[in-house]
């Protein structure tokens, strides 16, 4: 599994001592109060695991990551962070074929060799419950973009879906296992 570290970026200050990640597992849940950077740390991952993904892809060139406009302005402002990098911003992103180190406003990038598995990479935004609530959210102008791609692949899983999906919903430290029927 991929690894992160954060420092001086939006809400995050010091971040981890040097020798310490995050390490982002099948499920990884960040429990804290609103604005100390929960979704920082999940936006940030998201973004870094999807270039891992266009490099191994071949959709996308090293050179035209790493010029510091595109990278910020333009894939870091998808998640709406390109406002929270500073002086001393430093990001770091150990995945399994790529890591990306961003310090002293320049992004190194390595290739590890290792092979990777490409899977579906997608940020799921807080908002995503604001879909249920209105009736044609796609018609809304001036929603976050991580909203209209959540809410593509939501209905596309929808119309694939024709049978009840059994869910784990972690409570504590219980696990509930619940019956769940998704309506088109």
């Amino acid at each position: 599994m991929a690894k992160i570290k954060i420092r001086n970026f939006g809400p995050i200050k010091d971040g981890l001592a040097d020798n310490e990640y995050i390490e982002m597992k099948k499920v990884t849940i960040f429990i804290g109060n609103q604005a100390t950077g929960k979704s920082t740390i999940v936006k940030t991952y998201s973004t870094f695991s999807w270039l891992e993904k266009a490099l191994n892809r071949r959709v996308m060139k090293v050179n035209h990551i790493k010029d510091n406009d595109t990278f910020i302005n333009e894939y870091f402002n998808y998640q709406g962070l390109n406002g929270y990098f500073k002086e001393n911003t430093y990001l770091e992103y150990i995945g399994t074929s790529y890591t990306f180190i961003y310090k002293n406003k320049k992004l190194g990038i390595k290739n590890t060799g290792k092979d990777y598995l490409i899977p579906k990479i997608m940020y799921v935004p807080a908002e995503r419950n604001f879909i249920s609530a209105i009736e044609s959210p796609e018609i809304i102008r001036g929603l976050p973009k991580t909203l209209y791609t959540f809410l593509s692949e939501f209905d596309k899983a929808k119309k694939k879906l024709k049978k009840a999906i059994y869910l784990l919903m972690i409570l504590g430290f219980a696990i509930i296992k619940q019956k769940i029927h998704l309506t088109s």
